[in-house]
């Protein structure tokens, strides 16, 4: 035999926080991308947990209740459903809990055997919908889990009722949006904190701002991302934002290269770290942050310099040849 706590009043006024026992029997996650309703059968005083992935996602969640035609059709008797939210302790087994939390709705079945109470997550809350009813409370993103439970009002409840089933319909409706999250790393593959650098993040050309999270919502489609950080390349990506979901997008950062400025005789072969530069004599390239060699060679004559280029920085490199003209001293002639 279960204990079951009687609603002793029809009418319950709002308070910030309830007593909530009975027995948890699970919890139902609802995830955005894959929006498909929970079909659940609970008992009397039975609790169960409603909790969804990504608020941001979701527009309403609707509960969908129906009692069973032996309690329904019962005149001597009346049920209600309650809804809680911002538990103050969240169920981790099965079995007897007291818990508390803040009465969102309480909903006495009167001359009719089901309901439907559509919770708003992001909606207008000015919008209604037709055949649904509004929780008296409407809980924010930090209210969820939900608790869902049934008791009956007034009176002592039959034992032989006790273990006929309420259905229980979790039908949520979502938002067209998606999220891509911001990984960024540097060469080696350790995490760079956004936090940690000066930044500008564009998606198809309009400056943006990720969350506390690094993450950054969107309506779903192929989007164009152009991440431009101080003191290191510019880095662009395509990718796509899928509706429910949050897909990570990783960003290598790469130090800008130095840029050096080549000068020298026509003809002369210019070699950098051993990789030949075809047709750089009066050009300008970049060139990778660190130890460098440059080498020039003209005939069998070659030269070569080592140098450290930073990242950011212009150089030159300039070869001249020397050429001295002497003036050679007569030799006095041989006297015989």
């Amino acid at each position: 035999m279960r204990a079951i706590t009687i609603l002793l009043f029809t009418g319950l006024p709002v308070t910030a926080s309830e007593t909530v026992v009975g027995r948890y029997v699970g919890t139902s996650l609802v995830r955005a991308a894959d929006p498909q309703p929970i079909e659940l059968s609970l008992r009397l005083a039975d609790i169960v947990l409603i909790e969804i992935d990504e608020p941001l996602f979701f527009e309403a969640i609707e509960i969908h209740a129906e009692l069973p035609p032996s309690v329904a059709s019962r005149t001597d008797l009346t049920i209600a459903i309650l809804l809680y939210g911002s538990l103050a302790t969240v169920p981790q087994s099965e079995g007897p809990v007291t818990t508390s939390g803040q009465r969102l709705h309480f909903e006495p079945f009167i001359s009719r055997a089901n309901t439907r109470i559509r919770i708003p997550v992001q909606e207008d809350p000015r919008i209604r919908v037709a055949a649904t009813t509004r929780p008296e409370r409407i809980p924010g993103p930090d209210g969820y889990p939900l608790a869902v439970t049934f008791l009956p009002v007034g009176k002592t409840f039959p034992e032989y009722l006790q273990d006929e089933e309420i259905q229980l319909r979790i039908q949520p409706y979502t938002r067209d949006i998606g999220a891509f999250r911001v990984d960024l790393v540097d060469r080696s593959g350790e995490t760079i904190s956004l936090s940690e650098i000066d930044y500008e993040l564009r998606v198809d050309g309009e400056p943006v701002s990720p969350d506390e999270r690094s993450r950054v919502f969107l309506s779903s489609g192929f989007r164009s991302v152009e991440f431009i950080p101080e003191g290191y390349q510019v880095v662009t990506r395509t990718t796509a934002v899928e509706r429910g979901r949050i897909r990570p997008l990783e960003l290598v950062l790469e130090p800008l290269p130095a840029r050096l400025t080549i000068s020298g005789p026509r003809g002369a072969l210019v070699t950098l770290n051993g990789r030949l530069l075809t047709g750089s004599i009066g050009t300008t390239i970049d060139v990778e942050p660190g130890p460098n060699t440059l080498r020039f060679q003209i005939g069998d004559r070659s030269v070569s310099q080592d140098f450290v280029a930073e990242s950011g920085r212009s150089y030159q490199a300039d070869l001249s040849l020397l050429l001295d003209i002497l003036e050679l001293q007569e030799s006095a002639p041989n006297e015989d």
